[in-house]
């Protein structure tokens, strides 16, 4: 298990992209692999009615260690980049929710780039919302921004190799 495995499965979480049954089977999975650190064998005795729990043992797991939390984010825009290329018929309207989401998160610290996007973001959304003519120029300003975030391909792979895949809520966008 890696701090960077950790973060990204507890973003993940938050963002509801994995279930908590999901979080439990990885942790069996890695308990049955061998590992015993004591947050599997916590998070496989989790209740699967909602994710607070879980999302509270692997935040615990993880205070203190935000050395790797810039690569999590990295991975995370990295993955919404990745479906941007993927997007057919109108659906960066999802991808703007899901961004706003992400970026609502406590524990993203806003650098002032992010913080323009996001502002902007959020504005947008909120006017379209109102049918208010909206300043961004939607989908070029959304993938301009996120062609700064290469699609992670060697993080999927790595991510396979923990046990654990990120599904993104198996949205076909």
């Amino acid at each position: 298990m890696t701090e960077l495995t950790i973060h990204i499965v507890k973003i993940g979480l938050q963002l509801d992209y994995y279930s908590v049954a999901q979080v439990i089977d990885w942790a069996d999975q890695s308990i049955i692999d061998g590992d015993e650190d004591a947050l599997f064998i916590d998070l496989s005795l989790v209740d699967e009615t909602g994710p607070d729990a879980a999302i509270g043992m692997l935040h615990d797991w993880s205070e203190g260690k935000e050395i790797v939390l810039e690569q999590a984010y990295q991975y995370y825009l990295g993955y919404y980049h990745k479906i941007l290329l993927q997007w057919t018929g109108g659906n960066w309207a999802r991808i703007q929710r899901e961004l706003i989401e992400f970026y609502k998160l406590d524990e993203f610290v806003l650098n002032k780039v992010h913080r323009t996007f996001y502002n902007q973001l959020l504005n947008d959304y909120t006017l379209r919302e109102l049918s208010i003519a909206a300043p961004m120029n939607m989908p070029d300003d959304l993938e301009q921004f996120l062609y700064q975030f290469p699609v992670q391909e060697e993080m999927d792979e790595y991510l396979e190799g923990q046990n654990m895949q990120l599904t993104l809520k198996d949205i076909a966008y």
